[in-house]
């Protein structure tokens, strides 16, 4: 039943959108169901063949930055569900069990092996020498534990393996949920790519030598700060400047117009805005 209690069930109502049904109910509530997957069945029967479902719309978002948010007097917290894409799919007994036959014969084959190995690493050798070896050497599954698994790739709209997950192959309805990860693999940059790295690079050069003619910062100082940004390093630029103590600039206690777009000086991240220069 997942949860739905003995009660008097006095509406059903399907959202178009979600698939899901809401039941309402006498006294507890209302009950909330996915029935996706029922929606996809022909004739309400189950397939035939391993069949992989279509899998709802699922969103990628971010979580913000644990202290760096504006908050009122208190905070408001709820369960926003399981992260990622669930992908469901659905194994035939009988192709779970030619699937289990095969991984029990894999096992006994590879438990067979490693007691060959053992046997033959023993031959010749001291009793003492043939205990150590016989302790250390492989085993295999025993007894046909070994289950086998269902491999699951994520294509991109190219046709391109973005990821691949393993999930169970047990007969039913299997699910398992991608968080959206993918493999990191090179890419060649293409032309725009370049043109935006060289205008980026040109950009940040003007930005440094207006600083360093207008407002007296460093030649040595904006050097090194051009060459991280250049490198993709803004981590140390904010410990350079975030935790560096005066740093040419004014006192901590100056008056701030716009606190919230920079960071606080060290020291003052708990510290009120209204606090003056005294």
């Amino acid at each position: 039943m997942n949860g739905l209690p003995t009660v008097p069930v006095h509406d059903l109502k399907i959202h178009p959108r979600e698939s899901e049904i809401i039941a309402g109910t006498h006294g507890r509530s209302i009950f909330v169901a996915d029935i996706s997957l029922l929606q996809q069945l022909e004739g309400g029967r189950l397939p035939e063949a391993v069949t992989v479902f279509q899998p709802k719309t699922a969103i990628q978002y971010g979580d913000s930055p644990v202290g760096g948010e504006f908050v009122a007097q208190s905070n408001f917290q709820a369960d926003a569900g399981d992260y990622g894409a669930q992908i469901s799919y659905y194994v035939p007994e009988d192709v779970a069990e030619g699937l289990a036959e095969a991984a029990e014969a894999a096992a006994a084959e590879a438990e067979a092996e490693a007691e060959t190995e053992a046997e033959e690493a023993e031959e010749g050798a001291e009793e003492e020498a043939e205990e150590e070896e016989a302790a250390e050497a492989p085993r295999g599954p025993r007894g046909g534990s070994a289950r086998p698994q269902a491999s699951i790739a994520i294509l991109n709209a190219a046709g391109d393996t973005v990821q691949t997950m393993n999930g169970p192959a047990t007969a039913g309805v299997q699910r398992v949920r991608w968080t959206f990860n993918r493999r990191s693999a090179p890419r060649e940059p293409s032309p725009a790519d370049r043109l935006d790295s060289l205008r980026t690079a040109r950009m940040y050069e003007a930005v440094g030598d207006s600083l360093v003619e207008h407002e007296g910062v460093a030649r040595e100082t904006m050097d090194q700060v051009l060459s991280m940004m250049q490198g993709g390093n803004q981590g140390a630029i904010i410990r350079m400047f975030g935790g560096g103590g005066g740093g040419g600039g004014g006192a901590g206690d100056d008056w701030q117009e716009r606190p919230a777009e920079r960071y606080p000086p060290p020291g003052q991240a708990g510290r009120g805005g209204g606090r003056g220069g005294g």
